[in-house]
Order: C-alpha cells, then sequence, then structure tokens
C-alpha cells in the first residue's frame, strides 16, 4: 500500500487530488533543511532533530494542522501500517483531534506497508469512493 501509486490515481479518477503527504515533509528538506556535504553529522542530527516523527506528538499535530490550513484541504487522508508501531498511536491521536477540530471529514486507511497481500485493493478502494462521495 505504501508504494501503491495507484491509490493516489484513484483519488484523481475520482475527481478529486492527494496534495501533500506529511511524510514528504519529514523525509525531504521541508524539515531541518537539506543536508550539507561540508558538515554532514551536524546536518543529519539537524534533520533527525527536525523530524515530524522524533519528537512530542503536539508538534507533529500542528505540522498536519498547518498543511491542511495552508492547502485549504476539503478532507483529510491518514495512512496507519500495521508494522509501523512509533505511527500507529499518533495517527489514532490525529484521527480523533486534529480532524474533529478542523471539522474536516477524514478518511482512515490501515494496511501492512510491507506485505502486499495483506490489504485488499478492493476495499480500499470502495474506502475512497465512499470518502470522495463525502467531500462532494
Amino acid at each position: 500500500v505504501n508504494y501503491d501509486l495507484g491509490l493516489f490515481r484513484r483519488f484523481e479518477e475520482l475527481g478529486a487530488v492527494v496534495l501533500h503527504w506529511e511524510r514528504d515533509c519529514s523525509y525531504t528538506g521541508s524539515y531541518g533543511g537539506l543536508l550539507d556535504p561540508d558538515n554532514p553529522l551536524e546536518s543529519m542530527a539537524r534533520k533527525m532533530a527536525s523530524n515530524l516523527y522524533n519528537g512530542a506528538l503536539e508538534n507533529r499535530m500542528a505540522a498536519v494542522k498547518r498543511l491542511a490550513g495552508r492547502l485549504k484541504v476539503d478532507g483529510l487522508v491518514l495512512y496507519n501500517s500495521w508494522p509501523c508501531k512509533r505511527l500507529a498511536g499518533s495517527q489514532r491521536a490525529i484521527k480523533e483531534g486534529v480532524a474533529r477540530e478542523l471539522g474536516l471529514p477524514l478518511l482512515f486507511l490501515e494496511a501492512d506497508s510491507v506485505a502486499s497481500r495483506s490489504y485488499d485493493p478492493d476495499s480500499l478502494d470502495q474506502e475512497i469512493q465512499d470518502f470522495v462521495e463525502v467531500l462532494g
């Protein structure tokens, strides 16, 4: 699921667009800047310290709120990968806190991003269809 780009295309086929992926912020230069080849250890430390997944959940929730506001989204899509235990609890907190606080519809997808046989593409497709219908 993690690398099933067909999921993104499915949103587009239904007239919706996935504007941003929260992980993009954490693993690209958005937080902590780009790595500096002249100071590799310092720049890697800065990047890891500013990564949304390392630190207080409140920081991550605030970042999701900022992104949602900046991008003027109509809804949130959160993906919870079963093998990733450190994200599982925070995804639920975002689901229950941020979406409710912002008053946005939320699609909460859960699957195993490692084993592609562990999820049902037809079931996920139906969830996506239902969510896009809610968005109008």
